[in-house]
């Protein structure tokens, strides 16, 4: 639950994802044996949540929207109290750990699932609900694609199943894999089709609920951003009033807290007054506000350009209201033959669907009827599924092989992924990190956060001995860097600013067609940089930009690596 305990630092009401993984801890049977936990960087590895807690907060996220409610303030900092003083959490090669949520953009997450996987033995298993910022990064901000990428990239060899929420998402799973690592996979699809089961046991309404829904309206339900374009719904309902008049056209409002590049809909939302009578934009709204709008709508509408799932049609359907949405990726499996659909980005289409609601009666009732016959799953059901899957996946040595594997003569990067492409010498170097002794990656590479930081990779085919190259920083003329290869004595390396270091490795096994290599980089005394800047209270041993490993005889990689970064020091031990 890693990313829904840092979604509550800053929000309370679930949203989709955030929904879907409550409604599973929920549900999960009395006789499964599991425990919740959280990464939280820079902790770096798991910590188990207490149950209490969090079923706790869970009741209150869904039953209020005020963050700085007492109530909610305390249950947040007691979770985030507890996990500050508990002991990491203990796995063994029988554990499975099922990532609900989404940890693409939670620091060093990769490496700990490294940990994870070779230290215990454990399998992972997360439930990939969408590949937006790939498949349309365009409604997404540059960075936010560009960590999902390296999220990607790692994750397709260090999961040992994966579950998704749809057969769309499954087709752009496996046709990611099969691009990027040439891997034939088949992902489990667990369809969110669940009643939504939200909490209306706090039956007083919102004031602002209550007048609201005194005249009709339809229902929009979805995070206000680009790819849900809200702009082009704004722009049908401004031509639907003057077409038919405002009084002959029902209100829309619209649900959801603000997400990415919006600013386009908010501007035409804000210049029109059209738009603001005939317009409610609502956030953080409690569960039981949901139900009654859900209750009370003529119908629903959701729009998007992509979408994994689309929980808010599944509500709909429960509410017995027809959903209009867009024909494309899964919209068309959640809403079936029940909903409505019009061509996306058709404004001739769209208006002429509504319109087919909002003024033929008979025909809205009929699809009513026709609703009214649509059955939904329990999440119950659904946990049962992600539980099955859980308890029958089983590890992939080889793929933890390929995780780790390096090309002779190649580049890795050690800083954080600007590349919006699956480029390997981009990314590997996310999954050689190991462990949680590393900082957050910056523009030059990263720090190392603990007195030993570890690199771990497999070099194929190493007909000889192997030459290391590293960039290695010291943030003070002082610092001290002790190497440890392969488990041999520590050996002394000297540093002054940005120096280039080149390691030899004997190769000891002449058969051995693999050749893995872990590398202990060990600083005693951590830098405090509170004593340097005011902003910045890390504890920082050595930096690494790259590193570069080739065979003693590749001359060309040898020098190629010279011309790009000048004199090395060759490193007197032989390890």
């Amino acid at each position: 639950m890693s990313d829904l305990i840092q979604y509550w630092n800053d929000n309370r009401a679930p949203t989709g994802i955030q929904r879907v993984q409550t409604k599973i801890i929920l549900s999960i049977g009395s006789n499964i044996k599991y425990r919740t936990v959280a990464m939280i960087y820079p902790n770096g590895f798991w910590k188990e949540i207490d149950a209490e807690l969090l079923l706790h907060t869970i009741n209150l996220s869904q039953n209020g929207h005020d963050i700085h409610e007492q109530v909610w303030t305390q249950a947040i900092k007691k979770i985030r109290d507890s996990l500050a003083v508990s002991a990491y959490a203990d796995f063994n090669d029988k554990s499975v750990l099922v990532n609900l949520g989404t940890s693409w953009w939670i620091p060093n997450y990769v490496n700990a699932v490294s940990e994870l996987k070779d230290k215990y033995g454990s399998r992972y298993i997360p439930f990939i609900h969408d590949l937006i910022p790939m498949m349309v990064p365009e409604h997404c901000s540059y960075e936010l694609v560009c960590e999902f990428t390296q999220w990607v990239y790692a994750i397709l060899l260090q999961a040992d199943a994966i579950i998704v929420n749809s057969s769309q998402t499954a087709r752009d799973v496996k046709a990611a894999a099969e691009k990027i690592h040439g891997l034939n996979i088949q992902p489990i699809v667990c369809k969110l089709d669940a009643a939504p089961e939200l909490d209306s046991s706090k039956n007083r309404l919102a004031n602002t609920i209550l007048r609201a829904t005194s005249r009709p309206f339809v229902l929009f339900v979805s995070t206000i951003e680009s790819r849900k374009n809200h702009l082009f719904i704004f722009d049908a309902w401004l031509e639907l009033c003057r077409q038919h008049g405002e009084d002959n056209i029902p209100n829309l409002i619209c649900v959801g807290k603000r997400g990415w590049l919006v600013e386009a809909a908010l501007s035409r939302y804000n210049n029109s007054a059209i738009l603001r009578r005939k317009i409610l934009i609502l956030s953080n709204i409690g569960d039981n506000d949901l139900e009654h709008l859900y209750k009370s709508c003529k119908f629903t509408l959701y729009n998007s350009f992509y979408e994994g799932w689309g929980l808010p049609i599944t509500e709909s359907l429960y509410f017995k209201k027809v959903p209009l949405i867009p024909r494309n990726t899964s919209l068309t499996e959640a809403g079936g033959e029940f909903a409505e659909y019009f061509l996306t980005g058709s404004l001739d289409s769209f208006l002429a669907a509504i319109k087919h609601l909002i003024f033929n009666r008979e025909y809205l009732e009929e699809r009513e009827r026709a609703v009214g016959e649509y059955k939904c799953r329990t999440w119950r059901e659904i946990a049962s599924d992600i539980v099955e899957v859980a308890c029958s996946a089983e590890g992939n040595p080889l793929l933890s092989l390929q995780a780790r594997s390096i090309a002779p003569g190649t580049l890795y990067r050690f800083s954080f992924n600007n590349d919006a492409n699956v480029v390997h010498d981009n990314l590997k170097g996310y999954l050689i990190r190991y462990g949680s002794g590393w900082h957050k990656p910056e523009a030059w590479g990263v720090w190392t956060a603990e007195n030993e930081a570890q690199i771990r990779f497999n070099i194929k085919g190493a007909a000889s001995d192997i030459l290391m190259y590293m960039q290695l920083h010291a943030h003070s003329p002082d610092d001290k860097l002790c190497i440890s290869i392969n488990n041999s004595p520590l050996s002394r390396v000297e540093l002054s600013g940005n120096t280039k270091y080149c390691f030899r490795i004997q190769k000891r096994d002449v058969d051995e067609a693999d050749f893995d290599i872990a590398v202990s980089l060990v600083c005693d005394n951590l830098k405090d940089l509170s004593e340097f800047t005011s902003t910045d209270d890390r504890k920082i041993g050595v930096g690494v930009s790259s590193l570069l490993v080739c065979h003693q005889g590749d001359i060309h990689s040898r020098l190629s690596y010279i011309e790009n970064f000048g004199s090395i020091n060759m490193h007197a031990v032989v390890f």
